[in-house]
């Protein structure tokens, strides 16, 4: 990875083994608690219960540096990304993977991962936090000295304003404060969440950047509603396309949809980590061909969807490093098992698990992690749990016990674009071939994103694939989306495992290590064993970029540290 003086994340998979279990003791199951310490332009508009003791109190920390930082912003740094899923700005109404890149330039949460070690939890908008010793209670004392890109000071308001908001907007991403029965300022200081259940998970939770403080002040003048009508009630969605009233390092300037993105340095930041650059761009570019072409011309620093065979290519190119680090992102397969859906026999979903070339898929995208059930390598569980294995004659044996030996053909539409670097056509193509074997014909329809996106969600798709990146880095993430029967891809899909969905609530309860260790594996085993998800890959995170930036560091959470990277 590009490193020049500052932090570096280099035990990707090893720490991330420990994650859960860190995350977890934050919730301490002891007694007297824990404390943690800390096709459009738009144009930017201007800028419950108390703790059961009382718990013992360590130094507060922050988040490291990056090292030398510039006195003043200045230049500009350039990326290529694919955008083909942003949809809005809005942090309670979006709900895609672009977004973990972009909420960071904007938006801070109360508190974050340590970069250089994501085993720890650290401060961010809040200096320090204590935990109740039932796990119920979080109370989180904010700094004192942030402040919004309007130049206005964060208070509590604005964070019980910004989750009551994001809570009753009830957007895909609420899910993160599912239980807070209570958010209330205790003082200007302090936000107290009550919880209806221990969630060892919680503070994982928090640290998502879709939970970042926006300015409720200029959010009220702007139609922001957040009792419980803003479902319907709440208009800002509009206003936050044009104006990002966040305490992160930049603001926005412009969003073009489908072309670009710039941020402006935000001349009122207050966190450690001052804005480099005077602005940031983002093209929308979608093919990794051409995102090379760019870069080795010079016309963006950085690109962030590089293929392996396109990164060979780059190898030798003048002033271009390529670092490679394997990622906790996932692509898998969709089997709607609904029926009438040929999928609707597990033994069918069963004999497409094995007979695709596992071996061929990392040739092919570069990368040959592979989980047992989609929950990404490195998490609690899933390491116990062997994947299966490419069985070509058994998959045979098990359409025939299906009744189904002479194979049949089934549409698949998918979106048309290059995920983690893997083109999803190329993918497609391989896995057809490879089913082709077992006499099942796949007529191929790939479409544009959105298209792909809206039938995906409506659950009209027999098979498909999608992608997953981590809302917070803890195992419940994933056993909660892909494990539980009342889950948006469960149904989906049509899983329905009430043992699966009763061990996530287990999981969800216990803060013991081994406990959580067990459960999950037992839980990945029953993902595995159903079919319905199926991971294809744990694909590796390329990054390619210009030498003349430095500090240019994958982040398993919000892809790369754009916000670390300095000139030079």
């Amino acid at each position: 990875m590009g490193y020049s003086g500052g932090r570096r994340w280099t035990r990707a998979l090893a720490v991330l083994a420990a994650l859960s279990i860190a995350i977890a003791a934050c919730g301490s199951d002891k007694k007297g608690g824990t404390t943690g310490t800390a096709a459009q332009t738009t144009t930017a508009a201007p800028s419950g219960s108390s703790p059961a003791t009382t718990p013992a109190t360590t130094p507060a920390t922050t988040p490291a540096t990056t090292g030398a930082q510039p006195s003043a912003p200045t230049g500009e740094l350039k990326i290529a990304a694919s955008m083909a899923d942003l949809a809005t700005l809005d942090p309670p109404r979006a709900f895609a993977d672009i977004n973990g890149l972009l909420q960071p330039f904007w938006g801070e949460p109360l508190v974050t991962i340590d970069p250089a070690d994501p085993t720890k939890i650290l401060p961010a908008l809040a200096a320090s936090w204590t935990v109740s010793g039932d796990g119920l209670t979080y109370a989180f004392k904010l700094r004192t000295d942030a402040k919004f890109s309007t130049g206005n000071t964060m208070t509590a308001d604005d964070v019980v304003f910004s989750f009551e908001r994001l809570k009753n907007i009830q957007g895909s991403v609420a899910f993160v404060l599912d239980g807070a029965t209570s958010i209330v300022a205790t003082d200007p200081s302090t936000v107290t969440i009550t919880l209806s259940a221990a969630d060892s998970a919680f503070l994982a939770k928090v640290t998502n950047s879709a939970l970042m403080v926006l300015d409720s002040t200029e959010l009220k003048k702007n139609g922001a509603v957040s009792d419980a009508t803003a479902k319907d009630a709440d208009k800002a969605e509009a206003f936050l396309n044009t104006a990002t009233v966040g305490t992160g390092p930049y603001m926005l300037k412009e969003w073009k949809r489908n072309e670009r993105i710039v941020f402006d340095a935000n001349p009122n930041y207050t966190g450690a980590n001052k804005p480099a650059f005077a602005t940031i761009t983002v093209q929308d570019v979608r093919e990794p061909a051409t995102q090379a072409q760019l870069l080795q011309g010079g016309s963006v620093d950085l690109a962030t969807n590089i293929d392996s065979d396109t990164a060979a290519g780059l190898k030798d190119a003048s002033g271009v490093k390529v670092d490679t680090v394997q990622s906790v992102n996932l692509l898998y397969l969709a089997l709607n098992n609904k029926a009438p859906s040929p999928f609707a026999d597990p033994k069918v979903r069963q004999a497409i698990q094995k007979a695709i070339d596992y071996d061929g898929v990392g040739i092919l995208t570069g990368a040959t992690k592979r989980p047992a059930a989609v929950i990404p390598l490195g998490l609690q569980g899933i390491d116990k749990v062997t994947p299966v294995a490419t069985d070509v004659e058994g998959a045979k044996k098990l359409l025939a016990d299906a009744g189904l030996a002479a194979g049949f053909s089934i549409d698949v539409t998918f979106a048309n674009y290059a995920p983690y670097g893997v083109p999803l056509t190329t993918l497609w193509e391989k896995i057809s071939a490879d089913l082709a074997k077992v006499n099942i014909t796949l007529n191929l329809k790939p479409v544009e994103y959105d298209a792909w996106l809206q039938a995906y969600r409506a659950g009209g798709l027999p098979l498909t694939s999608s992608i997953w990146a981590p809302d917070f880095l803890d195992v419940t993430n994933y056993l909660d989306w892909f494990g539980s029967p009342e889950s948006p891809v469960s149904k989906r899909v049509g899983f329905n495992s009430p043992e699966a969905g009763a061990l996530f609530n287990q999981v969800k309860a216990t803060t013991d290590p081994a406990k959580r260790e067990d459960l999950s594996a037992q839980a990945a085993t029953i993902m595995r064993d159903d079919a319905s998800l199926i991971p294809v890959v744990q694909p590796n995170s390329i990054i390619a970029y210009r030498t003349t930036i430095s500090h240019v560091e994958y982040s398993p959470n919000h892809q790369i540290e754009i916000t670390a990277i300095t000139p030079g």
